[in-house]
Formats: structure tokens, sequence, C-alpha cells
């Protein structure tokens, strides 16, 4: 099932647009024939979609500067000239995880047709068109190889260990499309640790404590101190001397590991005792 591809820009031969990743009224009188080890015949007959159900264009919500840190679905979406990686919170399937994640898409009856106004064209063929990837993350947190999915963007599900890709593709690309012609960058990679942060010391007045946490690799660490839930100025290193201000009240420690290639965590203590004077 060719489900994700566009019809190949090459004579005698074609493939039907996939739900999610074309747009299916645009394309009629396709006949396609495939046995194993033969190769696909027939032709796609493009004709103008005038007549088809206006697409539905859904606008781009506000982009942040820089993505580092996802707790849903990874997204890339790759032009060819440039990637983007964002976070979807929502993502059921690509489309919702693309119109999560801040990009402009449009679509009709599911199809997908544009992603931030790419392709400008897309009703009469021969036409770029977006095909649809994922990655899968392993437990060490490394992603692995990029793969061209038999689904469409409607149809495919993203996850946090499951990142999803689309990359914008020639109408002449080949078919079955080489993995040089996936998305050109992956989602930062995940720690295979990240323990939560434990304070070691006596919680009182004048005593110091110690932030301890042991990332897997290691990375850098950046350290925020806490009365209260409330961050205490001044106090941002892996250690705490306890004042007077102090007493009565409990401490945690917030602790931000960065590594480049790596998403950004922060993860934050259980609270102390409360502090004797």
């Amino acid at each position: 099932m060719f489900s994700n591809h566009q019809p190949a820009n090459s004579p005698g031969v074609g493939f039907a647009p996939a739900r999610g990743s074309g747009r299916l009224s645009a394309i009629v009188g396709v006949a396609l024939s495939l046995a194993l080890g033969a190769s696909a015949v027939a032709a796609a007959t493009p004709v103008s979609a005038a007549g088809a159900q206006p697409a539905q264009t859904v606008a781009a919500a506000a982009l942040p500067k820089k993505v580092d840190a996802c707790s849903g679905a990874w997204v890339v979406v790759d032009t060819g000239k440039a990637a983007t990686v964002r976070c979807a919170k929502k993502y059921s399937n690509g489309l919702e995880a693309l119109k999560s994640a801040g990009f402009a898409v449009k679509a009709t009856d599911g199809f997908l047709n544009q992603i931030n106004g790419s392709p400008a064209q897309y009703t009469t063929w021969p036409y770029d068109w977006w095909s649809v990837w994922t990655v899968k993350r392993a437990d060490n947190g490394k992603w692995g190889a990029w793969a061209i999915s038999d689904k469409g963007a409607a149809d495919i599900k993203a996850g946090q260990t499951l990142a999803i890709g689309f990359r914008l593709l020639a109408a002449d690309t080949p078919y079955p499309t080489p993995s040089s012609y996936a998305p050109s960058v992956k989602p930062p990679k995940a720690y295979a640790k990240a323990p939560t942060p434990k304070i070691s010391g006596s919680a009182k007045v004048g005593q110091t404590l110690t932030a301890k946490t042991a990332f897997s690799p290691k990375p850098k660490y950046a350290y925020k101190w806490l009365r209260g839930g409330k961050a205490i100025a001044g106090a941002t290193k892996a250690t705490y001397k306890l004042t007077s201000q102090d007493a009565g009240r409990r401490i945690t420690v917030q602790v931000t590991a960065k590594k480049s290639g790596y998403e950004t965590v922060t993860v934050k203590s259980k609270a102390s005792a409360k502090v004797k004077k």
C-alpha cells in the first residue's frame, strides 16, 4: 500500500495519494497494478480539482523561538531548504500534531495539502507533495533512523517515543523513496536517566544542604533553591547554607540539565523537613 505517496512524475507510472499526505480528488483515473518483484504500472490522469470541496485552512499558532524540551510528541517539518522541530501537546494523528505544534495546515477531507503555504500549487499534477516519516526513540534516549510511512497524516499517530516528520518532495521523487529523502534533522535526544534530585544535610539554620543527582549521559547542571516554593535570591549553586529566614520553612531544589543535542530537562526534589533554628 503506497498510501503516503503522490503520483510519480514518470511516464507510465502513477501512485495514488494517501489520506493525509495529498489531495485525492486532484487525481482521477489511477490504475495501479503491483506484483511481487514487479514494477508498478498504469498511469494517473491529472486534472484540475476546481470542483472539489474547498480546502480547510487552520491558521498557525504563535511559535516559540526555540523548543528544546517536549512533554508531548515531537514534530519535524522539512521543506528541503530548512527544517523546523516543534512540540505537539495533542497528537492523536499527524494533522492534529501539526496544528498543535503551531503549523498552518490546509487539508481537504483529511488529505494534507499544505504546511505553512507549501507547496503553493497542489490542485493540478505535477506538484510537490508532503511525505510522512516516523522515527523511534530507544531506551537510551537516542533516535533511530527515519522510516517512510505507508500511512498519511490523518491516519498516523505520534507519541513521546515516536516522532513524526514531514518532508516536502518534488513531484518526480522516485518510489520507493530512498532514505536520503528523509527529514534532515531529528528531535533532541532524551536522557537515559534523569533522576529526581535529592537533598542531603541537616535542616537547621547555619547548616549546608547539598543537591545530588546523576543524569546519564552527564550534562551541565543549573540549580535553583526554593523556600516554601519561591526562589531564594542568589541560591544557584549545588549547595545552599540555611539562614534565619529559612527557619520553620521547607526547602526544595530545582535542577536543570543542559547538554548539546539533548533535551533541556528540569527536575525538582522533594521538600526538606522544616528548618529548625
